[in-house]
């Protein structure tokens, strides 16, 4: 059971890597090879609940190098990771106390397999949800609600392979919003009411947004009770805010800001990765590679409003951090604080880079050279967490 990759003219296995700091000490695990040796296997049935045994798996499916990996952790110690196979199947692999279990969820419920080229997203407060692209450009999900479910949004328009995906949930815990470009290159907003139909609204044009990247990122955060923020850039590359705030009756909801020409934020890099987090202020930092492919950062940080920042140039006391490959996924985790930023991205070298603000600078290094990493597959996806350190992930390719 082996993964093509794209131009290289042999067969490599792809993996999932993980990347953790803990107590201190960098370390990495290939899940896949990882398995825990016993006959029971988790499922996620609750947030951070064990539930029914599996058979026993020494080796975890090889995934497809050219889909999604998302990751989410549900409580300390307690964490899932999910990909796709090379036969369309999301696998979900159980972390459980440094135990690695794995299940087939598209097998198990009998689901669409997923696309091609099909992002992963995950929402999980309120409850367990992926969200993903099946072969016939449809959006589906696979949710828990005390046991494991899927759903194929026929209500939606299709999804082209160019478009990104995101989702978000906020803390009206009873919907969860997916969004994605549609073939006119709109942004479109699923609003998934648990248990009821999809509702779809068309962004673009009731908000009038200006023309849309089509090969561009999504990223979106959610916060108090329907506080929605998306971010994404437009046809010359500005990153966008798009937000929807609760306001008194009779006001406009929602509203967009071209934050490059606001806030003087870098332009982006064209198709660059684009990865936003929450604070625990509901203050949002967004990450993003600027034209030289350097890491640059936007943060709301409230009534001051947006200030912008290029980390990637002012790291390592202004020697500054590996420039990203134009191919390059980016992920990033806050601390439990705040304190400290984590981003994690690939170098023109294939090295993943860890850029990190200490609470009073920023510093890179190279794990790949550190910790003699697996290899990553060209245009790897990559998911963090923060389970009392940041742990990343990607895809290897050996």
């Amino acid at each position: 059971m082996t993964a093509r990759i794209a131009a290289s003219g042999i067969e490599k296995i792809v993996t999932v890597v993980e990347v953790a700091l803990v107590d201190g000490t960098w370390t990495y695990t290939d899940l896949n090879f990882g398995l825990a040796d016993t006959p029971t296997a988790p499922k996620p049935a609750e947030e951070g609940t064990a539930g029914a045994p599996g058979p026993p798996k020494k080796i975890a499916p090889f995934a497809s190098p050219a889909n999604g990996l998302a990751a989410v952790r549900l409580k300390k110690d307690s964490l899932r990771v999910y990909y796709v196979d090379v036969y369309g199947g999301i696998i979900e692999l159980a972390v459980e106390s440094g135990e690695v279990f794995y299940r087939n969820l598209t097998t198990e419920l009998g689901a669409s397999v997923v696309g091609r080229v099909s992002p992963l997203v995950v929402t999980e407060p309120g409850g367990l949800a992926i969200h993903y692209v099946d072969a016939n450009d449809y959006l589906c999900r696979l949710w828990h609600d005390g046991g494991w479910n899927w759903h194929w949004y026929d209500e939606a328009p299709t999804v082209p392979p160019a478009s990104a995906l995101t989702a978000m949930v906020t803390t009206d815990l009873g919907r969860v919003f997916v969004y994605y470009l549609d073939a006119r290159n709109h942004l479109v907003e699923v609003n998934w009411p648990r248990g009821k139909r999809a509702v779809v609204t068309d962004l673009s044009s009731g908000i009038g947004l200006p023309a849309l990247s089509p090969v561009g990122p999504l990223t979106a955060v959610g916060f108090g009770t329907d506080s929605r923020r998306i971010y994404l850039l437009d046809v010359n590359d500005n990153v966008v805010e798009v937000a929807h705030t609760v306001g008194k009756p009779g006001t406009l909801w929602w509203d967009f800001t071209n934050l490059s020409v606001s806030s003087g934020a870098p332009v982006a890099r064209q198709g660059s990765s684009l990865v936003a987090r929450l604070t625990t202020r509901n203050h949002t930092r967004a990450y993003y590679d600027d034209t030289a492919g350097f890491t640059a950062e936007v943060e709301n940080s409230g009534k001051a409003g947006w200030a912008p920042t290029t980390p990637g140039r002012l790291a390592n006391s202004g020697a500054g951090a590996p420039s990203a490959a134009d191919t390059s996924a980016l992920a990033a985790v806050l601390s439990a604080d705040d304190i400290r930023n984590y981003v994690f991205y690939l170098d023109d070298g294939g090295h993943l880079i860890n850029l990190e603000w200490t609470g009073g600078r920023w510093q890179s290094r190279d794990l790949s050279e550190e910790l003699g990493l697996p290899t990553a597959a060209h245009a790897t996806p990559m998911s963090a967490v923060f389970d009392g350190g940041p742990r990343a992930y990607y895809l290897s390719s050996e």
